[in-house]
């Protein structure tokens, strides 16, 4: 269902206190246990809360690959565009040699390539050396020719990734780079999810009525100490 999260709340003096966040409306009482460190306000533990479960919820899954010495100019926590035809995202992709109107020659033959894919609707997305991305309607392809459903804004030399509509990549989150001896990088990267970056515009709830463990009685006699060895 959710997280049941404890917290050092300042409400209650800094004592322990507990909460409960949730996703949906359904409330089967299957809450796992976390705590929260460093934050004593409500809605501050309550807000982190979530965002953890946001990401257990839309990140359930990460991806391992080795690139080349080209990933020197990816950080951790990076966002970046990615193909992995292995799990169906993308087909391919490379360098755009000529532009003519709404003609792109590029350096694949992608008709060729397609022999191995079902027939569907195409697209392309063209990035700058900017890293500014269009994404265009693909409507006629020959050999390493793509017509495409109006003329691109960039120039000849910029790169492309070629795919199925609404699949021509990935957007992921850098969580993890790891050099080896040969200038190869093994990188671990895990869904983008802009979801949970939406957590301000998610209105906190107000916090439920406290329920407090009773406190130890005052009236317990010390113990009585009847013989001391030494």
């Amino acid at each position: 269902d959710g997280y049941r999260f404890e917290f050092h709340d300042e409400e209650l003096e800094y004592e322990q206190n507990e909460r409960v966040v949730s996703l949906g409306s359904e409330n089967t009482g299957n809450y796992e246990r976390i705590k929260i460190w460093g934050v004593t306000n409500y809605e501050q533990a309550y807000a982190l809360a979530r965002h953890k479960l946001w990401e257990r919820q839309l990140r359930q899954e990460s991806w391992n690959f080795t690139t080349n010495v080209e990933a020197i100019d990816v950080a951790r926590g990076d966002l970046v565009l990615v193909q992995m035809p292995t799990v169906g995202t993308g087909i391919t992709s490379g360098w755009v040699r000529e532009i003519n109107n709404t003609s792109i020659l590029v350096d694949e033959n992608i008709e060729q390539i397609l022999e191995n894919y079902a027939d569907g609707e195409h697209a392309v997305t063209l990035v700058s050396s900017e890293n500014e991305t269009v994404t265009y309607n693909v409507l006629s392809i020959s050999g390493n020719t793509l017509t495409l459903d109006e003329a691109p804004s960039m120039e000849s030399g910029c790169r492309y990734m070629f795919g199925f509509e609404e699949n021509v990549y990935r957007e992921c989150i850098v969580e993890e780079i790891k050099p080896n001896s040969d200038l190869t990088f093994d990188i671990t990267m895990i869904n983008y999810a802009p979801e949970i970056y939406q957590e301000d515009e998610v209105k906190t709830p107000a916090p439920p009525p406290d329920v407090r463990l009773p406190e130890p009685e005052d009236d317990i006699p010390p113990p009585i100490i009847r013989n001391i060895r030494v």
